[in-house]
This record gives structure tokens, sequence and C-alpha cells, in this order.
């Protein structure tokens, strides 16, 4: 097509009209795409299928079901303090009655306030997966035979066992200084269907999950700051947000540089219609590469890195592209050549 027609076909009111309306009609739809788009991108680094890795990787799946939802809430004491004395040990006095012949006391402080912490979070997983997942619960302070209320069992034999219990479980559940425990709720199935760590945020069948989280979050929060013992969520599900919130962040930061980026280009362009140009040329090319990459997301694996290289690959060629034909165009304008001359 000849330049001259070219121009003429861009004059007209309808070819405005339809590149108009596509420019919005993309900006809308990857918009309204950016939530699920960002919701089907993995986290880990997954190997080429033809690799050692991607062949084990391939036959493990074959063979193994995909391992459970676990989330894990830490219990730490603060100011050094410990939650259990790691150097107690068994007393034993066969001297005294049989519910005294071997005594284990690790108590500190803190015990009872981080057993307090343990059962109220017991109770909040309860409240949010009981009627509707197959889950377990295991912590420190519900190792061992069912006691009464009073901390106790009706034969000391119980008792006993249950000393020797958590005497083996502490190494395992505590750091060396005994400040540290954990909390692990495994959930594997709800309503039926199974759950696993890849479908949290991402599928239906894992709302449970994303539901109990925020119930923890949510008790978290509420624990009283002045507390000398604190909680906090960790677990892969709770990663991957803090991927995605990083991944949005980095996203934010790439937008805000367009700001100087701006007032650069319209010192140099000194118009405002081409400065209008510049920014749907940014809000086009950004959207249509999720519109593009949506399918291609949800069909195979693509990685969290993908939209902020995306953003900022995009805003860097939409600039510097418009700054090196806009100003190029600008001068002939300027030197008396028209429209047609100037494209």
């Amino acid at each position: 097509m000849p330049v001259e027609a070219y121009v003429a076909l861009l004059g007209r009111g309808s070819t405005r009209a339809i590149i108009g309306a596509t420019a919005v009609f993309l900006t809308l739809l990857g918009g309204m795409l950016y939530s699920p788009f960002n919701a089907s991108l993995i986290v880990s680094v997954e190997p080429t299928p033809d690799s050692p890795s991607g062949v084990a990787r391939t036959m493990y799946n074959r063979y193994f079901p995909p391992d459970p939802v676990q989330l894990i809430v830490l219990t730490k004491a603060k100011d050094g303090g410990a939650i259990v004395n790691l150097s107690a040990a068994l007393d034993i006095n066969i001297s005294q009655p049989l519910k005294k012949w071997i005594s284990f006391n690790s108590s500190t402080e803190l015990t009872g306030e981080a057993a307090g912490l343990s059962h109220a979070l017991k109770q909040v997983v309860s409240d949010s997966l009981s009627l509707k997942c197959r889950y377990s619960f295991m912590s420190y302070f519900d190792v061992g035979l069912a006691r009464s209320h009073a901390g106790t069992h009706d034969r000391p034999l119980h008792d006993l066992l249950d000393d020797v219990i958590q005497l083996a479980a502490q190494p395992q559940l505590f750091n060396k200084h005994g400040d540290t425990t954990l909390s692990l709720i495994q959930v594997e199935e709800c309503h039926g269907n199974r759950i696993d760590a890849a479908c949290v945020g991402k599928e239906t069948r894992c709302e449970p999950v994303v539901g109990v989280m925020h119930a923890l979050r949510s008790y978290i929060r509420a624990h009283p700051a002045g507390s000398p013992v604190v909680l906090e969520l960790v677990s892969f599900p709770s990663v991957f947000e803090a991927i995605q919130q990083g991944v949005d962040t980095a996203m934010l930061i790439s937008t805000l540089s367009v700001v100087p980026a701006f007032v650069l280009l319209g010192l140099v362009l000194r118009n405002l219609r081409l400065l209008l140009i510049t920014l749907l040329n940014i809000a086009v090319a950004v959207s249509s590469s999720i519109v593009v990459m949506y399918p291609i997301a949800a069909a195979t694996k693509v990685s969290s890195e993908a939209p902020a290289l995306m953003v900022a690959s995009g805003l860097a060629l939409s600039i510097d592209y418009s700054l090196f034909l806009l100003t190029r165009f600008g001068e002939e304008v300027q030197a008396g050549a028209s429209l047609g001359e100037g494209l």
C-alpha cells in the first residue's frame, strides 16, 4: 500500500474508531485476565522433560500421588526464653509408689502458654476443616495418649508412657535451644477430592485450604503483641503467596518507573497528543501480552517471574521506540514535511 493511501486510511473516522475500540478491548481484557494468569504461574523451576531430572520426575509422578498440603505454624519464645527444658531427664526412684517411680518434667514458665496456643490452633483448624476434609494436626503438646482436662490420666502407667513419648519427641519437634517448635497441619482430601500443594489458590477443590490459611492468619494477627510466645505461619502455599506479592510489587515498581520516563519523553516531544499515543501503546502492549500468555500458562508451566519481565520489557520497548520514532517524525513535520512524508 502506498504511504499516501495508508495515511488517508488512518485519517478516516471509521479506522480510528476501530483502532480505538480494539485498543480499549485489549486493555480491558488484559486487566480481567491478569488475576487468573497470575494464579496459573508456578514457583518452582521445572526440569526439561527429556533431561534425567525430567524423566525421573515424570516416573515419580506416574507411580506416586502428589504430596498432600502441609501448613506449618512456628511457635517461638521471645527474648531468649525456652518453651521446654531439653536438659530434663527421666527421674527413676523405685522407693516411691508406682506413680512416682518415674517422673519427667521439662516444663518452663512458657510451656503452659505454648500449650494453650497449640490447643487453640488445633481448634481453629477443626472449625475450618472438620466437616469437609480429611486432615491431621500434630504438635508436641498433642503427642501421646489422650489426657483428661486436668492434664492427667486415670492410670499412672499412661502418665509414664506420655512422659517417655514426649521425651523422645522433643529433639524432633524443638530446635536445640528449646525455644522454637512447630504445629503441622496436613490436608489430604476435601469433599472427596485429593489435595496437593500445586492446586492451592488455583483450583476450587483447594478452597478449604485457603480458608484455613486465612483463619490461621486471623488468629495469629489477633494474638497479643505482648505475649512471650509468638506465632508464625510458614508453609509452601504461604511462600507461594509471598512470591506472588513480590511479583505484584515488582510490577508496581516497573509501572512507577513510567513517570520519570514520561517526563523525559514530554520534554523531548513537547506534544501532548504524541504522549497519549505512547501511553496507549504501553497499555495495549502489556495487555496484549497477558491475553497471549494466559492460555499458554493454562496449558503449560510458566514461571512466576514472567509478569514482571513482560511489564518491564513492554515498558522499555514502548517508551524507547516511541522516543525514537516520534522524535524523528516530529523533526520531519517541523522541517515542513507533510504527514505522509513524515511517516
